[in-house]
């Protein structure tokens, strides 16, 4: 008899655990910056989505803990970069090593920076949301280090 009292109460435990999991909030994050800006290394109260975001993509589903957070993730504007390396050839290219490509100079290393957004998002149990990173909605995480190693 006390061994089916045991197994009960387990699987009470495990049934009220199961059944909390179950409501807890889903979440989905959407690149809204617009072109030609990516991100990447997404994360929200608990949910990382290690994927690269074009503009206009979403992350997969994740069930996260209910609560109230800022979407983090690394952002880069490609046209910003693109005008940069742009600028230095037409200069002659000499902020760039030489190389023997069709370009005539190595690039550099695009640098990614940490943004979140400016509002936090609350979440409840049994909710589903889309998470929108819009352009007048971040800002620059200064909690987390920069792409220059400092």
């Amino acid at each position: 008899m006390r061994e089916v009292a045991c197994a009960g109460v387990a699987l009470l435990a495990a049934a009220i655990l199961a059944g909390c999991e179950l409501l807890n909030p889903e979440v989905v994050v959407r690149n809204d910056l617009g072109a030609p800006v990516q991100i990447r290394e997404l994360s929200f109260n608990g949910c990382v989505w290690p994927v690269l975001l074009a503009p206009g993509e979403s992350t997969s589903p994740c069930a996260c803990p209910p609560g109230v957070e800022r979407v983090r993730f690394k952002r880069f504007d490609a046209q910003a970069y693109v005008n940069e390396i742009l600028e230095v050839i037409a200069r002659g290219g000499h902020g760039y090593p030489r190389s023997d490509d069709r370009v005539g100079v190595r690039l550099p290393t695009p640098l990614w920076f940490s943004y979140r957004t400016r509002s936090p998002f609350a979440l409840g149990y049994g909710d589903f949301q889309v998470l929108r990173v819009l352009p007048d909605e971040i800002e620059e995480d200064f909690d987390v280090p920069g792409p220059y190693g400092h």
